[in-house]
């Protein structure tokens, strides 16, 4: 079944106004036979459609989180790397992690190349 959310609130609409209509029109709300059948199977379609509501907004707010829950996870990683960039000095406890080594001095042979 697609979703048409924003129906909703025209068909409940329309469903009360059906409703007033039958109300006025015969001096009371009596349904029976084909207007009961047509009643019922629009107030199923409601419903389904209310619960296909209900499910959208769950899986977007579990999505939510879930990004939400990821992000932090990442700053935190984030955080603990820039933590060990960080020189010695500014750490309160040091440790033995250099973000950069210091390139070895390139050899020299003292004499001409062959």
């Amino acid at each position: 079944m697609k979703m048409q959310l924003d129906y909703l609130s025209c068909r409940l609409e329309r469903l009360c106004c059906d409703i007033e209509a039958a109300r006025d029109r015969d001096g009371g709300l009596r349904l029976s036979g084909m207007d009961l059948v047509d009643f019922l199977a629009r107030l199923r379609n409601l419903t389904e459609l209310s619960l296909a509501i209900e499910h959208a907004l769950s899986q977007a707010e579990w999505n939510s989180r879930a990004y939400c829950e990821q992000l932090s996870a990442a700053n935190a990683r984030s955080l603990e790397i820039l933590n060990l960039m960080r020189p010695a000095v500014e750490r309160p406890a040091a440790s033995n992690v250099i973000p950069f080594r210091p390139r070895p001095a390139p050899l020299s042979s003292g004499g001409d190349a062959a």
